[in-house]
């Protein structure tokens, strides 16, 4: 498998319980844990038999409930080097966590969250497809595009494209082994709002995705929005406090 592909998504979570019962009611995802000793324990959802995300209990009490993105990675070292030289932050690592790989966790060069991964076994983590019931789409809003092209080209080899998509502005895109691996979004410099990764989930219907979602106690950040041939995304918070998405590629059925 190439490097430089999503392959994973962590909620780390206030409520664990919480949860548990909107993302299960949500996308249909059962949960099964396992005991990860001092560390408590790691939870995983499952879409039907294929695991879909990891939550673990979030232990800082000034911190907010949230979902980082995992990017495969093949040199860790090089990696923490490049972070630091273009402005980034190591948060957290190198570590190697037995039965999964090693892990280094960063801030890019305008502060939006990323973990890094070389697994143990590539096999186990396959780049994130487009599908139902799975992080499929990915959205990096920042205010400085050049600075995150230079950092994302640098650390992990992406290209930043314009791409027409049937919409009077073109969009930004980054490309990885001729294909797309995430959008970029431009935030305006007064905007009340971090730079950050935004992680979609594949569904059918958006906007009936979206009514349910709200019913369930999550709040509405963006309501469904087109983008052309690049398909609909939202934006919400759940319940704990997590900023995730929901993603209907363009053509796709509605209900």
């Amino acid at each position: 498998m190439a490097a430089g592909h999503f392959i994973w998504h962590e909620l780390l979570s206030k409520d664990v319980e919480a949860a548990k019962r909107f993302y299960g009611q949500l996308f249909g995802w059962k949960t099964s844990a396992f005991d990860l000793g001092l560390h408590g324990e790691y939870v995983l959802f499952l879409d039907g038999d294929r695991p879909a995300a990891g939550m673990v209990a979030l232990k800082n009490r000034w911190a907010p409930s949230n979902w980082t993105p995992y990017v495969y990675c093949a040199d860790i070292e090089r990696a923490a080097k490049e972070t630091v030289f273009w402005g980034g932050d190591i948060t957290g690592g190198p570590v190697e966590i037995p039965g999964v790989g090693v892990v280094l966790m960063i801030h890019d060069n305008q502060g939006a969250a990323l973990t890094l991964l070389k697994p143990d076994d590539p096999r186990k983590y396959p780049p994130a497809k487009l599908r139902v019931g799975g992080f499929c789409n990915h959205v990096l809003n920042a205010r400085d595009i050049k600075r995150a092209d230079e950092f994302y080209g640098r650390l992990l080899g992406w290209k930043l494209k314009m791409v027409d998509v049937g919409l009077p502005k073109k969009a930004m895109v980054f490309v990885h082994d001729r294909s797309r691996v995430a959008t970029l979004h431009r935030l305006a410099e007064d905007a009340n709002e971090p730079n950050s990764w935004l992680c979609g989930v594949g569904v059918k219907g958006l906007p009936g995705a979206h009514q349910r979602a709200v019913g369930m106690g999550a709040v509405s950040l963006a309501p469904p929005r087109r983008g052309g041939k690049l398909g609909a995304m939202n934006a919400l918070r759940d319940p704990t406090g997590a900023v995730f998405a929901m993603y209907e590629p363009a053509g796709a059925g509605r209900r």
